[in-house]
């Protein structure tokens, strides 16, 4: 995922050599999705090439059914926009792609028992359990904004962001590290394949990712 993202930035580079003679900008910014930047390039005089990049990361603690897990996020992204500027101005409508890298990682904490689908499983025969949660790596992006970067007038503008991308249903993997696999009960398996499902169950609704961003572009 991080080498399609290096693979876009080399790309926005050389499209903006292009395109410098419709103007360029850049707008480091911040919101939802992380921290990063993007780069307009001016198509036309009501229309803009918008690419960008940003991430973010962050551990916690959390409880999933009865057990805890020390869990990274990891906010990995980078779009591909077309901004539409009704009569060049700054209200602009927006839609692409989002190439998303998003991801939970986690480890459960130090627990003496386990409860995996309702059964008491011993933490020092079953090991840790490790999770990860991903979603679609492409997501198409619609929003709204304001901020023409690349119109005549001041190098500086403000830039505001407002939109969504659909990642799809969160996908959930679930594993143990016993140390010897054998003395687990024969039902193990069973009951940590539910307990994974049910947590998929629970982050279904989150098929949505909410884009909210702040910035302050500069004209070249």
């Amino acid at each position: 995922m991080r080498a399609r993202l290096i693979l876009a930035i080399v790309f926005l580079g050389n499209v903006s050599a292009v395109c410098r003679g419709q103007g360029v900008a850049i707008a480091p910014k911040v919101g939802t999705t992380g921290a990063g930047a993007d780069l307009t390039i001016g198509l036309a005089r009501s229309l803009n090439l918008r690419l960008g990049a940003q991430g973010y990361s962050r551990s916690d603690t959390r409880t999933e059914r009865e057990i805890e897990y020390d869990a990274d996020l990891e906010l990995v992204s980078g779009q591909i926009l077309l901004d539409l500027h009704p009569g060049g101005r700054g209200f602009r409508v927006s839609a692409g792609a989002v190439v998303n890298g998003n991801e939970v990682t986690a480890v459960s904490s130090d627990e003496t028992v386990y409860t995996i689908n309702g059964v008491d499983y011993p933490a020092a025969l079953v090991g840790r359990l490790r999770g990860r949660v991903e979603t679609n790596d492409v997501a198409p992006y619609v929003g709204i904004g304001w901020g023409n970067a690349v119109t005549p007038g001041s190098r500086w503008r403000f830039a505001l962001d407002v939109g969504a991308f659909y990642q799809g249903s969160p996908k959930v993997s679930l594993r143990a590290e016993p140390t010897n696999p054998a003395l687990l009960p024969a039902r193990f398996e069973q009951d940590l394949e539910a307990e994974r499902q049910e947590i998929e169950d629970d982050l279904d609704s989150y098929t949505v990712y909410p884009v909210v961003s702040l910035g302050v572009s500069y004209r070249f």
